[in-house]
Order: C-alpha cells, then sequence, then structure tokens
C-alpha cells in the first residue's frame, strides 16, 4: 500500500535530462521476498517523459518547457515479490514550475510597424496619449510586464505608468 493516496512533486523547467524529481514509497506489512517492493511506471503511461527505477526514485527524461505542458499525470505501480505478486497503483502529479525564460514581447507599439504617436500640440496636460502594450508567455510573476522608459526623455515631458503602459 503506498504511503500517499497521490504524490505531487514539482521540477523546474529547463533542468536537464535525469533530473531527480522525488520519490514514492508504499509498505508491505509480508516478511521476507513477499515484502520486497519494486516499481514501475504504469504500461499505459510509457509515453510520459519519466523514469521510475524499482527503488521507486522518479527522475526526468526529457527537458520541460512550462509554457509547453505545465503539468503531467501518470500511475505508478508498486508489485510485491511473492510467489503470486500482488499489486498497488498510485497516481503522480508533476508540476513544471516557471522560470523566467520569456522575455516580453511588444504588440504596440511595433518596430517597423506603428512606432510612431501623433499627438495635438493642445492636449492638456496629464492627458493618456497611447497605451504601451506587452506580453510574456512566463506564468504568473514571472509573465509580469512592467514599463519603463530608458531614453529619449531628457526633459522628462512623459510620464509611463510602470503597470499599465500608460503614456
Amino acid at each position: 500500500e503506498f504511503v500517499k493516496m497521490i504524490f505531487d512533486f514539482n521540477v523546474a523547467e529547463n533542468m536537464p535530462n535525469g533530473t531527480i524529481v522525488d520519490s514514492v514509497s508504499a509498505i508491505d506489512p509480508d516478511q521476507g521476498r513477499s515484502g520486497q517492493i519494486t516499481y514501475a511506471l504504469d504500461n499505459s503511461a510509457s509515453s510520459i517523459p519519466f523514469t521510475v527505477f524499482p527503488s521507486g526514485q522518479i527522475i526526468t527524461r526529457s527537458t520541460f518547457d512550462r509554457e509547453d505542458v505545465p503539468m503531467y499525470e501518470f500511475t505508478v505501480l508498486a508489485v510485491d515479490n511473492g510467489t503470486l505478486p500482488l499489486t498497488s497503483s498510485v497516481t503522480v502529479r508533476v508540476t513544471i514550475t516557471d522560470k523566467n525564460d520569456n522575455k516580453p514581447i511588444f504588440s504596440f507599439p511595433k518596430e517597423n510597424f506603428n512606432n510612431t504617436i501623433r499627438i495635438w500640440n493642445s492636449l492638456p496636460i496629464d492627458s493618456i496619449i497611447a497605451t504601451i502594450q506587452a506580453f510574456d508567455y512566463d506564468y504568473e510573476e514571472n509573465g509580469n510586464v512592467n514599463f519603463f522608459i530608458i531614453s529619449g526623455d531628457d526633459e522628462n515631458m512623459f510620464y509611463l505608468n510602470p503597470s499599465t503602459g500608460s503614456l
């Protein structure tokens, strides 16, 4: 019998093939060979990019990109070494945690396309003249985009809201 009903593990995206994820474990109160347990992936999990060793240790067989597949779920078997082997199964969920591996992409303005903003010289001070737009494929805080003017406004004539992109 497995010590948990579901095993939840995390592994960071972009980690190398062969990274140790964690281990599953089960208990068998039988004595001798009947109490010895070996672990394996369920046959239906053959396309899962993980290896389960007989010891229960799970390693990666691939490098992961959280933006492509954020989580894997598969079944691991525990088989005792009795004359008539008994089997138990458990669900394993591996969440791929995000690394900040994608840079923001501007949707407005775009270089060499829509990068000009025209304003009236009579526009009142503090008017919003444009909203800079960008997105990032990363997850949660790694996908947050902040906006800054880094050059070209030497006289501080413009204010760019760092969180909304309003200029």
